[in-house]
C-alpha cells in the first residue's frame, strides 16, 4: 500500500502538484539545495534571445537553474517578458516562459515589487503610509484588489498543455525588516504587515480560487539567532508555507558567511518546529565583475558554509538575482573572449558539480508525490482597525474574519464597558462588521477593542484585543433623537430675538409626531423680513447625553 503524506498547508485545497512540491522541497532539506536565479531565461549577458529559451546558467554549466524566479513587474510590463501598456500580452508572455521553465525541470517562484498605490510611484517610493490605505476600508483598497486580480489571472492561466495548474512559490512583501520598500519596517506597523499579508492570501485563495500557490515569508537578514526578531511580522502558520530570508554579500568576508550560517540555522529550526519549508530566498554577490572580485570562491564557500552545520544545511533552495547588465551580475557567464573569461566561472562550475547543489538536470519527482492536506482549524483575526493604528474618523468599521467554522455569534466590546455589541456577517466582504463611534472621553487616548467569537455552546472560541489611538478632529459627544415624546424632555425654549421686535419669550419647544417624530418649535414673533433673528434652546440634559452625568 502506497504511503501518503499529510501536510498542513496555507491552502487545504491546493492542487495535487502544489502539495507534492511542498513535500519535495522538505525532503530535499539536508540532502540537496536547489540553485535558482531570477530572470534566468529572460535576462543575461551571454544569451542572444530573452524569450525563455536561453540562459547564462546553461551556457556556463550545461544545465538550467533548478529554480526560476520572476516578479509581478513582468505582469505590469516593466520587466521582461512583459510589454508596456499591454496587460494581457504581458500575462501571456510570462505564462509562456514559466511553462517553458517548468518543462525544463524547474521549480517556479514569483516575487512582487508592487507599485505605490497612493502616490503612483514604484516600490522604492516610501511615501504615503501605503499599507493603511490598501487594507479593507482604505481608499486604495480597490486599486490593490485590481492588482491582485492581475496576479490571480496569471496564476489561473499558468497551466500545462493538458490543463493542469503549475505550482508557484509566491513571495509577497519581502525584506520587510528593512526600510527600502514602502511595506518596510519604518512605514508599516507590525499589525498592518500581518494584516496585509493575510488579506493578500485570503483574497487570492478564497475569493479568486488560486490553488497553485505556496506562500513564502522572507524578511531580510540581520536577525541572527533571535527567533522573536525573525517572527516579529509573521502573519501566522495559517498563511505561510515557506520560511526564508534574504542576504547579499558586499565583500565583508567571513563575517557574512558566518552570519548566513547562523541565520540559516535559525530559520531551519523555526521551520522544523512549525512544519514549514526553510529556504535561502535571496542571495548574491553584489557588484560582481568579470575581473577584480575579492572572493573568487564565493559559490563553493557559501555551499560549504551551509553544509558545515546540520541545521543550516537544511535550506531547500537558494535564489540569486538577475543578470540585468554589466552593473548587475549575479551568475558568472562565458564572455566569448578566451583572453578574458569571467574569473568566477571556474568556481561556479565547481559549485554546480557539488553533489549538494541541484540544477534543472537534478530535479526529479517534484510533482508526482501523493499528498493529503490536514483539515483546517478555526481561526479569527481583526482585519480593521489594526493594532496601534490611529482612529481619525468619528465612526469606524470594525472588520473581523472568521475562518473554517461557523460561529454562533461575534461581538465586540470597548475598554471601560462590559457591553458586548453584535457584529453582522457581510456576505459581500466575508467580514463580520460593526460600526464603532468612540465616546468623547476616549478622544486623545488609547482604547482597547476586544472581539469574541462564541460557539453554539456559549463558549468563547476566539478572542483578540487591538489597542488603537483615538484622535478625532470632531467627536460626537451625544445625540438627540425625537422618536418618542420623552425624547424632547430636557430641551427648554428660552425665547427668540428679532431686530424688529427685540427679545420675546412666549414660544415653545415640544415633541411632534410629524415625519415619524420631530421637535416642534413655536416662535410666534419671527419676522421673515428681518435681517437678524435668533432662537434660543437650552439643552438641560446635555451632560447626560454626552455620558458625563447630570
Amino acid at each position: 500500500m502506497e504511503n501518503v503524506t499529510t501536510v498542513n498547508l496555507t491552502d487545504a485545497a491546493a492542487t495535487d502538484r502544489t502539495k507534492s512540491l511542498f513535500v519535495y522541497l522538505n525532503q530535499l532539506r539536508g540532502k540537496n539545495i536547489l540553485f535558482g536565479q531570477q530572470h534566468a531565461t529572460t535576462e543575461g549577458m551571454s544569451i542572444t534571445a530573452k524569450d525563455g529559451t536561453q540562459s547564462d546558467t546553461f551556457n556556463s554549466v550545461g544545465a538550467y537553474p533548478g529554480l526560476f524566479g520572476w516578479d509581478t513587474l513582468s505582469l505590469e510590463g516593466k520587466e521582461k517578458p512583459g510589454v508596456t501598456g499591454h496587460a494581457e500580452q504581458s500575462r501571456d508572455n510570462l505564462v509562456a516562459v514559466m511553462k517553458k521553465a517548468y518543462a525544463d525541470g524547474g521549480v517556479l517562484t514569483f516575487s512582487s515589487h508592487m507599485p505605490n498605490f497612493v502616490t503612483g510611484g514604484d516600490f522604492y517610493d516610501t511615501k504615503g503610509n501605503v499599507v493603511s490605505h490598501i487594507l479593507p476600508g482604505g481608499d486604495k483598497n480597490a486599486a490593490y484588489n485590481a492588482f491582485l486580480d492581475q496576479i490571480a489571472g496569471f496564476a489561473l492561466h499558468l497551466k500545462t498543455d493538458d490543463g493542469r495548474p503549475i505550482p508557484v512559490i509566491f513571495r509577497p512583501f519581502h525584506e520587510q525588516s528593512g526600510s527600502w520598500f514602502w511595506w518596510g519596517a519604518a512605514f508599516t506597523t507590525t499589525d498592518e504587515y500581518k494584516e496585509i499579508y493575510r488579506y493578500t492570501v485570503e483574497y487570492l485563495r478564497d475569493k479568486k480560487d488560486v490553488h497553485n500557490f505556496l506562500y513564502a515569508y522572507s524578511p531580510g537578514g540581520g536577525f541572527g539567532d533571535s527567533v522573536d526578531t525573525y517572527l516579529k511580522t509573521y502573519p501566522g502558520d495559517d498563511y505561510v508555507d515557506i520560511l526564508g530570508f534574504d542576504s547579499y554579500y558586499n565583500g565583508e568576508g567571513d563575517s557574512w558567511f558566518n552570519g548566513v550560517k547562523t541565520e540559516a540555522k535559525t530559520v531551519s529550526n523555526i521551520a522544523d518546529s512549525r512544519g514549514k519549508v526553510a529556504a535561502f530566498t535571496e542571495f548574491g554577490y553584489q557588484k560582481m565583475k568579470v575581473t577584480g572580485n575579492t572572493t573568487l570562491d564565493f559559490y563553493t564557500k557559501l555551499a560549504s558554509t551551509l553544509k558545515s552545520d546540520p541545521d543550516a544545511k537544511k535550506m531547500a533552495f537558494m535564489l540569486t538575482w538577475a543578470n540585468f547588465g554589466p552593473d548587475s551580475i549575479y551568475v558568472p557567464y562565458p564572455t566569448g573572449d578566451p583572453n578574458q573569461e569571467h574569473e568566477m566561472l571556474p568556481d561556479f562550475k565547481k559549485y554546480y558539480q557539488d553533489a549538494y547543489t541541484l540544477f534543472s538536470d537534478g530535479v526529479i519527482g517534484a510533482y508526482d508525490k501523493k499528498v493529503n492536506t490536514a483539515s483546517e482549524q478555526g481561526f479569527m483575526h481583526i482585519a480593521s482597525p489594526t493594532g496601534q493604528s490611529t482612529i481619525k474618523e468619528a465612526s469606524t468599521t470594525i472588520r473581523v474574519r472568521v475562518l473554517n467554522e461557523t460561529p454562533d455569534r461575534v461581538v465586540y466590546s470597548v475598554q471601560g464597558s462590559d457591553t458586548e455589541y453584535p457584529m453582522v456577517l457581510n456576505p459581500d466582504s466575508g467580514y463580520y462588521e460593526a460600526q464603532w463611534t468612540p465616546a468623547a472621553e476616549q478622544n486623545g487616548k488609547t482604547a482597547d477593542i476586544t472581539v469574541k467569537v462564541y460557539g453554539s455552546s456559549g463558549a468563547v472560541l476566539h478572542e483578540q484585543t487591538n489597542t488603537v489611538f483615538v484622535k478625532i478632529g470632531e467627536v460626537l459627544a451625544g445625540a438627540y433623537t425625537f422618536d418618542t415624546a420623552p425624547d424632547a424632555e430636557g430641551i427648554q425654549y428660552n425665547g427668540e430675538y428679532t431686530s424688529s421686535s427685540g427679545g420675546t419669550n412666549d414660544g415653545s419647544a415640544a415633541y411632534s409626531d410629524f415625519n415619524g417624530g420631530s421637535l416642534k418649535i413655536s416662535a410666534p414673533h419671527l419676522n421673515g423680513t428681518d435681517s437678524w433673528q435668533e432662537l434660543k434652546l437650552e439643552l438641560k440634559n446635555a451632560k447626560a447625553k454626552a455620558g458625563a452625568g447630570s
